[in-house]
């Protein structure tokens, strides 16, 4: 999950550069947008390797938002457009997506908008394979998103297979029915009239959620695009995992608090719907995984006592089923990476990684923090 190797030995990138058709002059242009709130430690490694891969038809924006830091410089030193927000609701990436689309709305309507974080990296295959899917009229997409791990923590790892997992089988499974799939935060992709529609007026915590339940709710697909991979380094300490969780959980709060109606539209649409809500929102997996094995375990036990036996033989089937797909869908996903001896180690650590999910729960409700920053801030001065 560190280097290239592992995009090649999952075959990731068997795709032949020569067959994807290069960007036409009356293609529209590709903007990447990076949301970023006191980056300048990271986002000039992130500006030098983005721009070995544009052409003249790709440009980036820096959204240097309500910082406290040299990132808006550091953009500017970089030759990349800059846009300085100040003030506004500086809780979340959402906000600031909105107010940048307010600035460029003069823009190109077909322009091809990516949604990057501070720290992502771009293969060689991302803006050729981009031009593709939109060539073949795609509105909204979400790119594979490789972790990056600096250190291969049990944390870190188990982090990761998480995230693998639900790309590598369940995103499968539902581009398979023809269903859409999730935003994931970063390598988001939209035609840029879409994103204008969707995409003024987002407030939470978590704006890959708000996006995913906006677009499902009207009908538009987001499309998985496991040919465009983007690498996304991964928190490696405890302490980084459980901030970034409890972010999570209090935007969790909020979509479940303000986004009701079109929740209610989503499960009318029936499998479809029900698949995207339980892959935004059941969270965490594995604690529900957990919860629910062992409630059908106890009642099992209950009805065997109270000689209830067509419940209890039921009741064991559909908690020892439940319990062999996961299994099937952890370990599929493991043969898939090449640190499989790191991570089944990690394994061992999964009721450990359960308890970080419950600190995450006291942390979301009891931190006064509006950002939980789930790296530290780097000093730019020390990056070399």
């Amino acid at each position: 999950m560190n280097d290239m190797s592992v995009l090649m030995e999952t075959g990731i990138l068997s795709l032949d550069l020569h067959q994807i058709p290069l960007k036409a002059e009356v293609c529209p242009d590709i903007v990447f947008v990076i949301l970023a709130r006191n980056e300048a430690g990271i986002l000039a490694e992130t500006l030098l390797d983005l721009q070995t891969y544009l052409g003249r038809f790709e440009s980036i924006h820096i959204v240097a938002d309500n910082c406290e830091d040299e990132t808006a410089q550091i953009a500017g030193q970089a030759g990349v457009v800059v846009w300085e927000r100040e003030g506004g609701n500086a809780s979340g990436k959402g906000a600031a997506l909105g107010w940048w689309l307010e600035q460029t709305a003069d823009q190109d309507p077909d322009q091809i908008v990516v949604v990057l974080d501070a720290d992502s990296r771009l293969t060689a295959e991302f803006i050729p394979g981009l031009y593709r899917w939109f060539a073949d009229g795609v509105q909204a997409l979400q790119a594979r998103i490789l972790p990056s791990l600096e250190r291969d923590t049990p944390s870190a790892l188990l982090s990761a297979l998480s995230e693998l997992s639900e790309q590598y089988v369940d995103d499968v499974v539902r581009s398979r029915a023809g269903w859409g799939v999730r935003l994931r935060g970063t390598g988001m992709a939209f035609k840029r009239s879409v994103l204008a529609r969707f995409g003024g007026s987002l407030h939470t915590l978590v704006e890959d959620v708000e996006l995913s339940l906006l677009l499902a709710a009207e009908g538009v697909r987001v499309q998985s695009a496991p040919d465009l991979v983007l690498l996304d380094p991964k928190p490696t300490s405890g302490t980084g995992v459980m901030r970034q969780r409890a972010r999570w959980l209090r935007g969790q709060a909020q979509v479940l608090k303000e986004y009701r109606a079109e929740i209610g539209k989503i499960l009318r649409k029936g499998p479809a719907g029900w698949s995207l809500l339980v892959s935004l929102l059941l969270k965490p997996k594995s604690l529900v995984w957990f919860s629910a094995f062992a409630a059908s375990l106890l009642l099992y036990g209950l009805s065997s006592l109270l000689e209830i036996q067509t419940g209890a033989v039921l009741l064991f089937w559909f908690s020892s089923i439940y319990a062999m797909m996961v299994g099937t869908k952890i370990l599929y996903t493991v043969s898939r990476i090449p640190e499989r001896r790191q991570v089944r180690k990690a394994l061992l650590y999964t009721p450990a990684f359960m308890i970080l999910w419950f600190f995450s729960f006291l942390l979301a409700v009891v931190s006064g923090n509006t950002w939980l920053r789930s790296r530290p801030r780097m000093d730019p001065t020390r990056i070399g």
